[in-house]
């Protein structure tokens, strides 16, 4: 299977939402945040999970050969 050297729109958001969690996490650790802040930014937290789990089940029904995509 020939490997994509340029990222796709799909990628680079994927990329931007880890970045986002990323950000959101460190934000709960260094800075006291409201109760109801965090509460938002705990559902979309969720929610992005959600999404990423999502996107790896699409990319092992996608797969060749699914053992080895597992096995990566």
């Amino acid at each position: 299977m020939p490997r994509q050297t340029t990222s796709s729109p799909y990628q680079i958001f994927m990329l931007g939402l880890c970045f986002y969690v990323l950000a959101t996490l460190a934000a709960q650790t260094v800075f006291q945040l409201s109760e109801n802040t965090i509460a938002i930014l705990d559902t979309a937290d969720t929610a992005i999970c959600i999404a990423f789990f999502l996107d790896f089940i699409r990319s092992v029904i996608k797969a060749e050969n699914r053992p080895k995509y597992l096995l990566q």
